[in-house]
């Protein structure tokens, strides 16, 4: 299966806070990523290995998901030892296979994580392209770069 080259971003936070966000995503993405979901749809499972999640797509970024108004997404691991999860995104006509590896690590300053990501891709002929185009919305950094700011307004209030 090929795969996209390794990303590392920085985001604030740690990341246990940010990891411990990720089994709660399906009532945090679309409210910080509305311009690609268009709500939390369902999911079955608490977080852990083999959670479902269904997700519809914002009209406007259906050519990036293959032209398709909704995906499934399947975790397939969940790793809190290592801070690590996988999930198959599922739903891309392209693809028979997109599997989105994240991983936290402490990051260059106090509060700050190391966000490292690739996508592990299985085209469905020889002729499609690599998933450059869902490189280029960069989901994972923007989804947990909103996750920080939202965990910290939400802590603030509290106290």
């Amino acid at each position: 299966m090929p795969r996209t080259p390794e990303f590392t971003e920085v985001v604030a936070g740690t990341p246990e806070l940010l990891f411990g966000a990720v089994k709660d995503h399906h009532e945090w993405v679309p409210t910080l990523i509305p311009h690609v979901f268009t709500d939390g749809g369902r999911h079955e499972g608490e977080g852990e290995a083999g959670s479902v999640y269904h997700y519809d797509i914002h009209e406007d970024t259906h050519d990036a998901h293959g032209g398709t108004p909704k995906i499934k997404m399947v975790m397939e691991d969940y790793n809190e030892s290592t801070l690590s999860y996988v999930v198959d995104y599922q739903g891309d006509p392209r693809y028979s296979h997109l599997k989105f590896h994240h991983r936290f690590l402490p990051g260059p300053e106090p509060n700050t994580t190391y966000l490292k990501w690739l996508i592990d891709y299985s085209p469905i002929s020889d002729d499609t392209p690599p998933p450059d185009d869902l490189v280029a919305l960069n989901l994972p950094l923007a989804g947990f770069k909103d996750l920080a700011a939202h965990l910290e307004s939400t802590k603030a209030e509290k106290q």
